[in-house]
């Protein structure tokens, strides 16, 4: 019997998402446009800075990638897979 695995670096798919996919991927399987407006929402806005001792980098605002940490990033995950 043979086996065989696999790998999957999901940290990088996490980081690499462009936004609008999931976005699409949750209107395909007809989740509510109210409940993906409320999604939307939580990724409209954001800026990131870079900190390094004193050193503070200008605003950035993503325009690509999941938020790690966020209850629904595995489900993105799922639906982009």
């Amino acid at each position: 019997m043979k086996v065989y695995t696999a790998f999957l670096d999901l940290f990088a798919a996490h980081i690499s998402v462009p936004r609008e996919k999931p976005w699409r991927h949750l209107q395909i399987i007809k989740t509510p446009q109210y409940f993906r407006d409320i999604i939307q929402t939580m990724y409209t806005g954001c800026l990131h800075l870079l900190i390094d001792g004193d050193k503070i980098s200008e605003e950035v605002a993503p325009n690509r990638g999941l938020k790690l940490g966020c209850p629904l990033s595995p489900l993105h995950s799922v639906l982009l897979l």
